[in-house]
């Protein structure tokens, strides 16, 4: 075969992972074996020449690097995908056979897996998982790789996917007040994520009714209420999280990253307090109100 015409350097076709780069891998592959002449021993059976002849000798060395073009370019999942259909890497000479295999099983192995990516957003739950943020990457993850596999999931029905497995954590409480106060309809995909994200964070930090499988909904709640003077003092670590707010004027309760209360309007760098340093001040105060009840019955 005459190479004088071949660049020097070419760059190196893409390695086949599944349907999500066949057609890309599809098409270099095919530029890779016009570029050496050696494309009809994909598309179409090449018949051999006769044995001894010295055309015979040069119909192999092509389909032998017809072959090589491709065996090398697939990935580890393919291969395992091909053996399972009976390919035999050393034994199977013929490019084409290769090439009908890979167009006819990457497809079908990408079909269930679709399926099962289907099947597993459906049952998108919050108390499968043994965290708010597990559940919050099962839903995201499933969307992009459906994605890759060519299936779109929009933002509108994403959201109320996310939000339906939402109804088991924390007995439904949360998703309810979701609901109330920040409808889908109204939010952004990218700002339930968030709202959402920063929610699991707060559970790492401040677990509310229990770890695990969304929460136990019996679980009571040892955050002070607000405008609650008292505390457990066995439960005060739980209480000086500052990334949980209560509005000082309504008593609404916030995340830190909220700019507004949502309850009265009020700007939260006027009004709003953690609760830790409700608690603190509630505390001074009614210290404060002992010491002059003392000083005024030794005064009189």
């Amino acid at each position: 075969m005459n190479l004088n015409n071949t660049p020097a350097f070419l760059p190196a076709p893409p390695t086949l992972h599944g349907v999500e780069n066949l057609e890309d891998w599809r098409s270099c592959i095919l530029d890779h074996l016009r570029m050496h002449k050696l494309h009809r021993f994909v598309l179409e059976h090449v018949p051999a020449p006769p044995k001894d002849s010295f055309e015979r000798g040069i119909y192999e060395q092509n389909r032998l690097h017809a072959k090589i073009l491709l065996s090398q370019t697939l990935g580890p999942a393919v291969k395992k995908t091909l053996r399972y259909h009976g390919w035999d890497q050393e034994k199977e000479h013929d490019p084409k056979a290769i090439w009908d295999l890979v167009l006819a099983k990457v497809p079908a192995v990408s079909d269930d897996r679709m399926e099962d990516l289907v099947q597993r957003l459906g049952r998108a739950d919050a108390a499968r998982h043994g965290s708010l943020a597990e559940y919050l990457d099962e839903v995201v993850g499933t969307r992009d790789r459906l994605r890759t596999l060519g299936v779109e999931v929009g933002d509108a029905f994403a959201k109320w996917i996310l939000m339906a497995g939402l109804r088991t954590y924390e007995g439904g409480a949360w998703h309810a007040q979701l609901l109330r106060e920040q409808h889908p309809e109204t939010l952004e995909w990218s700002e339930l994520v968030a709202m959402v994200a920063t929610r699991a964070r707060r559970d790492a930090v401040l677990p509310r009714t229990g770890k695990g499988k969304g929460g136990d909904p019996e679980a009571p709640d040892r955050r002070p209420q607000s405008g609650s003077a008292k505390a457990d003092p066995q439960t005060q670590l739980q209480v000086d999280d500052p990334t949980v707010l209560d509005c000082s004027v309504c008593g609404h309760e916030h995340e830190s990253t909220w700019a507004w209360c949502k309850g009265c309007k009020k700007h939260h760098s006027l009004y709003w307090k953690c609760a830790g340093q409700q608690e603190e001040e509630d505390d001074d105060d009614d210290g404060e109100e002992r010491d002059g009840e003392e000083g005024s019955v030794f005064g009189s």
